[in-house]
């Protein structure tokens, strides 16, 4: 019979010390990984460009056939062409904050944002892209963004 070999004292301190380092960096990692999407998230929706022009409401606005209107976040959207992509971004770092909404238009002309705050009536132009951002019942809208349909 040979006798039953033994693992030095200190492999089993060791082997101990990477599992806990492993234990702890899990949730390190999926953290990193919420955060990061998140930054990710808002930064592809925080677009710069030169403000949009605002205008005063006329019946001309939106055409003959009238505005094509959706609701979104506790908004309404009215606009004369295109189409429009929205998201609700968070800001924040590995805390959460608030949630502000947002939605690119691919060429709309003429929008209308009503929020709780009233109706901003914005005109990008024609086949012009444009970013609209509703942070504490404000809209912003600044001409370019990536949605193109």
């Amino acid at each position: 019979m040979t006798p039953a070999r033994s693992l030095r004292p200190g492999s089993q301190a060791v082997g101990a010390a990477a599992f806990l380092i492993f234990v702890a960096a899990a949730p390190a990692f999926v953290i990193y990984q919420a955060w990061a999407l998140r930054h990710e998230e808002r930064a592809a929706w925080t677009v710069a460009g030169p403000d949009c022009p605002t205008v005063q409401p006329a019946a001309e606005l939106f055409g003959p056939q009238g505005p094509r209107t959706f609701s979104y976040g506790g908004a309404q959207f009215s606009r004369r062409f295109g189409h429009a992509s929205c998201a609700a971004p968070q800001d924040g770092g590995l805390i959460p904050g608030e949630t502000f909404h947002v939605c690119q238009f691919n060429g709309p002309a003429a929008l209308a944002v009503a929020t709780s705050k009233g109706v901003i009536y914005f005109k990008p132009g024609v086949g012009r892209p444009a970013t609209v951002t509703i942070r504490g019942g404000e809209a912003s809208c600044v001409v370019g963004g990536w949605f193109r349909t």
